[in-house]
């Protein structure tokens, strides 16, 4: 299992997941607050990104 690296921009209200090691990623969008990064020769994903975190029901996700 690769390492998950978790990082938030609080001036861009943006939450990053990096799955294992940085690489060049194609992003697809998934809805107006998510976006899929992919390794466009491997085809795995590479993080998500998650726009306006703090807007919305993400308050209501039980924290571990």
């Amino acid at each position: 299992m690769r390492p998950v690296r978790i990082t938030y921009d609080p001036d861009g209200d943006i939450l990053y997941l990096t799955f294992g090691q940085p690489v060049a990623s194609t992003g697809y969008q998934l809805s107006d607050q998510i976006l899929l990064r992919v390794d466009s020769q491997t085809q795995k994903a590479t993080g998500l990104t998650i726009f306006n975190v703090s807007f919305g029901e993400w308050e209501k996700i039980p924290r571990l």
